[in-house]
């Protein structure tokens, strides 16, 4: 999985989670944006699933 299709995939699940209100943290310019956005899925909302496990693997693989 390339970065900008992790951050596709965590952009939809928080939308998803939130309801579509404009929540979203747009990680477009670093993994570490990307994996602090999941953390907040994960912290705010206890969600991380399949998703943010794979997101979170993918940048932890990557420098920033």
């Amino acid at each position: 999985m390339e970065f900008e299709q992790a951050v596709g995939i965590y952009t939809a699940a928080v939308e998803a989670k939130t309801g579509g209100m404009g929540q979203a943290l747009y990680p477009s310019e670093s993994c570490s944006y990307l994996k602090s956005g999941i953390w907040y899925l994960h912290n705010h909302y206890e969600f991380l699933g399949k998703v943010g496990t794979k997101c979170k693997c993918l940048i932890e693989t990557q420098a920033d």
